[in-house]
């Protein structure tokens, strides 16, 4: 976020770049891999979402309420995790 910042783009415009020089980097160095998303592709909500449910469904998931205070290059981001 703060590198896309220093950059004048938006996130989501740095992490499709980022994806593109890892798969140009791959290509040259001849490393396949059987999966590799972003972590906002479909194929990673999926595998996601099945984990969290595999593990919820087992009761090892326990959900609450917190809120932490982050200070980062003097900026603030709330951190809520639910």
């Amino acid at each position: 976020m703060l590198r896309a910042e220093e950059l004048g783009i938006q996130p989501e415009e740095l992490i499709e770049q980022t994806y593109e020089q890892h798969l140009e980097i791959f290509k040259k160095y001849n490393i396949s891999h059987d999966n590799y998303h972003t972590t906002h592709s479909e194929e990673n909500r999926m595998l996601s979402e099945k984990i969290f449910n595999s593990l919820q469904e087992r009761g090892l998931i326990e959900i609450k309420k917190l809120i932490n205070f982050l200070i980062l290059q003097e900026k603030c981001f709330y951190l809520i995790d639910m």
